[in-house]
């Protein structure tokens, strides 16, 4: 069985076929004993589910289905929205980080008259090595 046969037969149970449609598909399953057991079959099947109704939809149901498929669809990358919120988080703390260091700066030319950044970190030559050495003595002060 061909597979425009076996679609022509699944659409003669959904809608009204063309004259020289239905006439090739009677042809079809007059000559083939398959074809006849497979409608007879998915009568059977859309009747039993038809019956049981347990399968039934909401209204607008094919509606909310493409509008999900479209919503999917239309979504950014998920690099795209990593950086995005990634944007979204630096920008606050950009400004707290600057207030910061003007409330340091400012408590500083209150304090010793010198707007000096040295003065905010109270250490002037400071390199990497000694940030992380627990035993240099401008931590142990």
């Amino acid at each position: 069985m061909s597979k425009k046969i076996y679609n022509l037969l699944l659409r003669s149970l959904d809608e009204p076929l063309t004259p020289q449609e239905q006439h090739r598909l009677e042809e079809v399953i007059n000559c083939s004993e398959t074809l006849r057991l497979e409608l007879e079959q998915l009568k059977i099947m859309r009747q039993s589910i038809h019956k049981s109704g347990k399968y039934k939809f909401r209204p607008f149901f094919a509606e909310r289905v493409m509008h999900r498929i479209e919503t999917f669809t239309k979504r950014k990358p998920a690099e795209e929205t990593f950086f995005f919120a990634l944007k979204e988080v630096f920008r606050p703390v950009a400004i707290g980080a600057v207030i910061f260091i003007i409330i340091m700066l400012s408590y500083q030319a209150v304090r010793n008259g010198d707007v000096a950044f040295a003065g905010v970190v109270n250490h002037s030559d400071i390199t990497l090595d000694e940030a992380f050495d627990l035993r240099v003595e401008w931590i142990q002060e």
